[in-house]
């Protein structure tokens, strides 16, 4: 049983969403596609190692006796909502990004890197939103969690394992009010605001109900064994 409840307390004890590489704002270049092939491809057997994971989960439950494993589901299902990482359904607000219009580079000093969206603006609506009371947030659907990453990837961007073209949702739970002044009082949002007002630049934000679904994926864990 002690095994079992360290084990899932390694999966989900996570309590706030971290970023992987680069930290300038605005200034990634374009890559070629097969980049993004190659991403999803390493998406794919992310995937296919969390789902081995789970069963050794499982496994590990089932050895260990039912009684037991329902005791420590019942002890994981309470540290995943503290880890921001169960289903959660309430008001919030979903923020809205995309790229400027191609027109916009006729403006004079513009250059093409101006005109999409970079991981740095996704960061700093992320973190004034944490800054504001979120109690969960996804970005593209995709549950942000301690161990999701949001990175450039030329002019897309990859939310964990998945690459996304805009535009780019974002989605947080918590009091819209709070939300939103947060969102009005981060300067790194100010900064896009500015380059939306002047290039196009895409900003939406809306109030309403929102369910943000549980995280399926892992929590670094690499490998599980029974304790002998």
């Amino acid at each position: 049983m002690v095994f079992i409840v360290l084990l899932i307390c390694g999966l989900l004890m996570a309590t706030s969403a971290q970023t992987s590489e680069g930290t300038r704002l605005r200034t990634e270049a374009s890559t070629l596609p097969d980049i993004v092939k190659e991403r999803s491809d390493q998406g794919r057997k992310l995937e296919e190692s969390v789902a081995e994971q789970r069963r050794t989960v499982e496994e590990l439950q089932r050895r260990s006796g039912s009684d037991e494993a329902d005791e420590a589901q019942k002890f994981a299902d309470a540290l995943a909502a503290e880890a921001r990482a169960a289903e959660l359904t309430g008001e919030g607000v979903t923020v809205t990004l995309d790229d400027a219009p191609r027109e916009s580079m006729n403006l004079p000093g513009v250059s093409v890197n101006d005109l999409v969206i970079h991981q740095q603006d996704l960061e700093g609506v992320m973190n004034a939103l944490w800054a504001g009371g979120a109690k969960g947030m996804s970005v593209q659907g995709q549950r942000i969690v301690a161990t999701s990453s949001v990175q450039c990837v030329g002019n897309t961007l990859r939310v964990s394992s998945q690459v996304y073209s805009p535009p780019y949702v974002i989605e947080a739970v918590g009091d819209p009010d709070a939300l939103r002044q947060a969102l009005s009082d981060s300067p790194a949002v100010q900064v896009y605001q500015q380059y939306a007002e002047r290039l196009g630049l895409g900003w939406k934000v809306e109030t309403g109900t929102l369910t943000l679904d549980a995280y399926e994926g892992a929590f670094d864990l690499s490998q599980a064994k029974v304790k002998q």
